[in-house]
This record gives structure tokens, C-alpha cells and sequence, in this order.
């Protein structure tokens, strides 16, 4: 499922789905999901094909020292991070965030209320 999911998302015709929006986060969401929904509509998930996603979207936490598995894994094969420029034990900017009620507020503005600050980010194609 992984090769084939790879074959798909580097395709002309997929490639050029991306390109229709290039800098929308939630385009480029939409075509992989339709990607990996008919990658496993071929694995025979069915329609719904959420068991199928489920196991294709978490291969790598099922089998996490699996060579093969990496190496078939569109998204870590052409993963684009780079490491983060803030150094372990450095204080960290003020970075200007939104509450779950899509309020402003602020890093420091959250750190100051006197709890313990725990900050996790990451991506997610």
C-alpha cells in the first residue's frame, strides 16, 4: 500500500492536482487523502476504506524498525523539515498563537499564567 501510495502521489496527473493550489494547506490535505482513500479502495478497504487508512497512515508506529517500510514511505522519503533554529535550553520566542475559541494570545502570555508549559509542534501531509 505504501509503494503504491508513493506511485500515485508522484504521478503527472496527482503532481498536477497539487499544483492547482500550491500554498493551501488544505488542498494539498484533500489530494492525499483522495490518494490514499483509493489506494485503499484497490487494496480491497472499500469505500469507506477507514480500516485501510488507519493501517496505512500508522504502518510505521505498527512496525517502527522496518527498513522497508521507511523506505516506502512517500512521506518520510521526501519529508522537507528542517531542524528547528532554537536550541535545546534556549528561551523561546514570543510566538503569537490562537485558543481553541480562536481568541489571540501569546507564548509568554501563557507561560506567565504560572503553570507548567509544555509546547509540541510538528506537521501533518
Amino acid at each position: 500500500m505504501l509503494r503504491r501510495d508513493d506511485a500515485l502521489r508522484l504521478s503527472e496527473a496527482v503532481q498536477s492536482r497539487y499544483a492547482l493550489e500550491p500554498d493551501s494547506w488544505a488542498w494539498k490535505w484533500q489530494v492525499t487523502d483522495d490518494v490514499q482513500r483509493q489506494v485503499c479502495r484497490e487494496f480491497g478497504f472499500g469505500d469507506d476504506a477507514s480500516e485501510g487508512l488507519d493501517l496505512l497512515r500508522s504502518a510505521l508506529a505498527l512496525f517502527p524498525n522496518d527498513e522497508e517500510l521507511r523506505d516506502a514511505a512517500h512521506y518520510l522519503r521526501h519529508n522537507i523539515h528542517t531542524e528547528c533554529g532554537v536550541p535545546v535550553g534556549c528561551v523561546v520566542p514570543d510566538l503569537p498563537l490562537y485558543g481553541l475559541d480562536g481568541g489571540p494570545t501569546s507564548l509568554h502570555q501563557i507561560a506567565a499564567a504560572g503553570r507548567a508549559t509544555v509546547l509540541f509542534t510538528g506537521s501533518h501531509t
